[in-house]
């Protein structure tokens, strides 16, 4: 007779994102107990270990962050899980960021950029463009970098349009819709 695990356990996803920045040990051992009750993935688990790996304020977990991201980033669920690549990306730049490999997270930036551009993420892609100009001035490409980040400035300055009436008269009442402008 073969009996389901409890949903119910405090190894959670959200228990472990909770505390890994206080209690990165904790977190990894709610995360593992998570995964061996069924309340995640192996993909997820791993995802997580790599996020918490990829903050953490010691050089060898950024090694293992991005050993683990690697190693997601062969895997076919998460190649064909846009949001899981991308999250997938964002920890291999992090920890390549923290551990001043800044070639190597100029890599995983500009893939992280082309997977936002494809999913018409505009902000996100401005972001990363932000973060791809510093990358360049790190590597010694200071011109290159300077007008990146010049280029997305411009661009910003381009989407913060001045609101039309509509929508500062909505905006008064409160609706819903008006609320993403402030």
């Amino acid at each position: 007779i073969g009996s389901s695990q409890p949903k119910d356990t405090i190894y959670t996803e959200k228990a472990a994102m909770r505390i890994y920045a206080l209690q990165p040990e904790r977190a990894l051992q709610i995360i593992d107990s998570a995964e061996i009750v069924g309340n995640l993935t192996n993909v997820k688990a791993e995802l997580l270990r790599a996020i918490v790996y990829s903050r953490s304020i010691e050089s060898m977990q950024y090694d293992s962050a991005i050993l683990i991201a690697e190693r997601l980033m062969e895997n076919d669920e998460v190649l064909s899980n846009d949001k899981l690549k991308e999250d997938v990306l964002e920890v291999l730049l992090n920890a390549c960021r923290m551990d001043q490999d800044f070639e190597q997270a100029l890599y995983w930036a500009t893939q992280l950029r082309d997977s936002y551009q494809a999913d018409g993420k505009e902000t996100e892609t401005l972001r990363i463009d932000a973060e791809i100009g510093t990358l360049l001035v790190n590597v010694g490409q200071q011109e290159e970098g300077m007008a990146k980040i010049e280029a997305v400035i411009q661009q910003l300055d381009l989407l913060s349009e001045p609101k039309s009436f509509n929508n500062l008269d909505a905006s008064a009442y409160g609706d819903e819709e008006s609320r993403e402008y402030y």
